[in-house]
C-alpha cells in the first residue's frame, strides 16, 4: 500500500511537473509573441525618429547657409556689405566660419573678376598644386583654426592674387605674400554662374523677393585652391549703385564626410549622404575607411563600392 502511495505521489508530481513545464513554455511563447509584436511595432517609430533626427541635422547645416546667404543678400543690397573691403568683409564671414566646421571657404565676386576668398588654413591648402615649391609658408596652427585670405582683381591686377594669412584669433596678419594664378577667372566658376543664372531666371519674372529660392546650389565640382571635390551655395543681389555681386560657401566632400560621421541617431545607427546618381558624397563612420586616404578614394563611389561589407550588403 505505501508503495503504491509513494507511486501515486511521483506520479502527480510528475504529472504536475509536466503541467508547470506546459505552462511556462505556452507563457514564455505568448511573451516571446507579444515581445515579437512589439518589436514589429516600435520598430517603424524607433527608425522613423532615427531617420527624423538625421534629416534635421542635415537640414540644419544646409538650412543654416541658406540663411545665412538670405542675410549678407540684404547686407548687399542695403550697402552693408561692399566689395573691396577685404578686413570688412573678413570680419563678415569668420565668426560664422568659427562656428561651422563643415563650410571650408567663402566669397565674394563680381562680373569684373573681383573675387575675395576667406578660406579655413589646414593641410589641404598647404598640399594643394597651388603652393608646390613653396617653403617659406609656416604651418597650420594645430592650437586653433585658422583662415586666410586671397584678393583678385582681374581686371586690375591681371592674373596677380593677393594672399594674408591671419593668425587663429583673425585679428593680426601672420604673413602676407603675392600669387599668379596662370588661366584663373572667377567669372567661370560654378558658384557664381548658378547664381547669376538663378538672379536672371527670377528677375526675368519680377519675383526677386523670394530670397531662399535665389540661393543656387551646385553639383559636386573640383574647388580650385583645395583641389578638392565639393559643392557650393551661392546668392546674386544688386548693390546700391546697381552692380550685381555674388557670395558664395564652399563645402568641402571630406569636411561634409566629418560632420555625417558624428551623426549617431542610434547607437548602431550610421548616416551618410547619396547623391540622386547614388554617388556617395557624405561618407558614414566606418571602419573600413580610417585613413584620409581611404575616404579619399571612397567619395564619389556608389555606396556598394566604397569597401564596407555592411553597406554594400543593405545596398
Amino acid at each position: 500500500m505505501a508503495a503504491m502511495t509513494i507511486s501515486i505521489r511521483r506520479a502527480l508530481l510528475l504529472a504536475f511537473g509536466a503541467i508547470v513545464v506546459f505552462i511556462t513554455i505556452v507563457l514564455l511563447s505568448l511573451s516571446l509573441i507579444q515581445r515579437d509584436r512589439l518589436v514589429r511595432d516600435l520598430a517603424p517609430k524607433i527608425l522613423g525618429r532615427a531617420q527624423m533626427h538625421a534629416d534635421a541635422e542635415l537640414r540644419l547645416l544646409f538650412g543654416s547657409i541658406s540663411q545665412r546667404l538670405i542675410v549678407h543678400h540684404r547686407q548687399i543690397e542695403m550697402g552693408l556689405l561692399q566689395r573691396y573691403d577685404t578686413p570688412r568683409l573678413k570680419n563678415a564671414f569668420l565668426p560664422y566660419a568659427y562656428n561651422m566646421h563643415a563650410v571650408g571657404s567663402m566669397m565674394v565676386g563680381d562680373t569684373s573678376g573681383y573675387q575675395l576668398l576667406v578660406m579655413r588654413y589646414d593641410s589641404l591648402v598647404t598640399r594643394s598644386p597651388l603652393m608646390a615649391g613653396r617653403t617659406d609658408l609656416p604651418g597650420p596652427s594645430r592650437e586653433a583654426p585658422q583662415y586666410f585670405t586671397r584678393e583678385f582683381r582681374a581686371s586690375v591686377w591681371g592674373e596677380r592674387s593677393v594672399w594674408t594669412l591671419w593668425e587663429p584669433s583673425g585679428v593680426r596678419v601672420q604673413q602676407s605674400w603675392e600669387q599668379v594664378l596662370p588661366g584663373y577667372d572667377p567669372r567661370k566658376r560654378e558658384w557664381l554662374l548658378r547664381a547669376l543664372a538663378r538672379r536672371n531666371e527670377f528677375e526675368s519674372t519680377g519675383n526677386l523677393e523670394d530670397r531662399e529660392s535665389l540661393v543656387a546650389w551646385t553639383d559636386v565640382y573640383t574647388l580650385f585652391t583645395s583641389k578638392t571635390p565639393g559643392i557650393s551655395a551661392s546668392i546674386a543681389a544688386r548693390e546700391p549703385s546697381g552692380d550685381v555681386v555674388v557670395v558664395a560657401y564652399d563645402l568641402l566632400l571630406d569636411d561634409l564626410s566629418a560632420f555625417v560621421r558624428l551623426q549617431h541617431p542610434t547607437p548602431d545607427g550610421r548616416v551618410f549622404i547619396i547623391s540622386d546618381s547614388g554617388l556617395v558624397v557624405g561618407l558614414p563612420e566606418s571602419e573600413e575607411l580610417r585613413t584620409e586616404l581611404e575616404r579619399q578614394e571612397a567619395l564619389l563611389k556608389p555606396l556598394e563600392e566604397i569597401g564596407d561589407p555592411e553597406l554594400a550588403a543593405w545596398m
